[in-house]
């Protein structure tokens, strides 16, 4: 079997460092003889934030790390197997700020639209919000759907060239198209001669706008499994339980 993981919702909670309870956990899972070397990270952070919340120690455990959607993808500790460059849109980067400046959430810290390898990650709030004013943000897109509306309207607008998917708790990830998720599925068939049908994903924004939906859907297409996570200690229990 080869195990795909999301991080923000599904490893940990959104930006914040993994626990000591469930790094046993996922440690004790990961040291398993079937799952060594057929385990891998899917998210849209880069490699310092992901470093942050599961340090190495962890992450070295993993055969391989696609961060930013995919866009950017080490194996081992530091061997970078490619990076997909990202194109900036002055249009893009206008109805991006128009995004921001038009949201009725007037509390701002700074960082709004975040450059990545091959993506860029865009938030009302602002990237340098304190972690535990982020739920605030969370509380407010929850009620007025203003991510997903915006999404919906900017992935009609640019269907032909640009990806825009709810990412986190407080951001829009955007790609080139094709360059969403879903690529991950298509390198590990491709250079490590993956079966489909024996991947299993969890993510925790698998739904229709998430930015796991692409991946969870082609996952499903080649008949492997996904579990849409809701909570991480989902996923903890699903580890736990020993089923893999």
């Amino acid at each position: 079997m080869i195990y795909l993981f999301d991080v923000d919702g599904t490893l940990t909670e959104p930006r914040k460092p993994i626990t000591d309870e469930d790094r046993v956990v996922l440690t004790k899972w990961l040291n398993q003889p079937h799952v060594q070397g057929n385990c891998y990270i899917v998210t849209g952070s880069d490699k310092d934030k992901i470093k942050e919340q599961l340090t190495d120690s962890i992450l070295d455990k993993f055969a391989g790390k696609f961060y930013c959607l995919g866009n950017y993808y080490v194996e081992g500790k530091e061997d970078i197997k490619y990076i997909n460059e990202f194109p900036v849109d002055e249009e893009l980067l206008s109805d991006c700020e128009q995004f921001i400046n038009g949201s009725r959430f007037k509390v701002r810290y700074g960082n709004h639209i975040e450059k990545r390898v091959g993506m860029i990650n865009v938030s009302v709030c602002g990237r340098d919000i304190p972690v535990e004013k982020r739920h605030e943000y969370g509380q407010y897109d929850y009620y007025s759907n203003e991510r997903k509306e915006f999404a919906e309207r900017m992935n009609e607008k640019y269907r032909e060239k640009y990806e825009f998917s709810v990412g986190g708790e407080i951001s829009i990830d955007v790609s080139m198209r094709g360059k969403d998720k879903s690529q991950v599925l298509r390198y590990l068939i491709e250079h490590k001669q993956v079966n489909p049908e024996q991947v299993i994903f969890f993510g925790d924004k698998c739904l229709p706008g998430g930015n796991d939906h692409r991946l969870a859907y082609v996952v499903e297409q080649g008949n492997g499994t996904v579990y849409q996570i809701r909570e991480k200690r989902e996923t903890y229990a699903l580890l736990s339980n020993g089923i893999f």
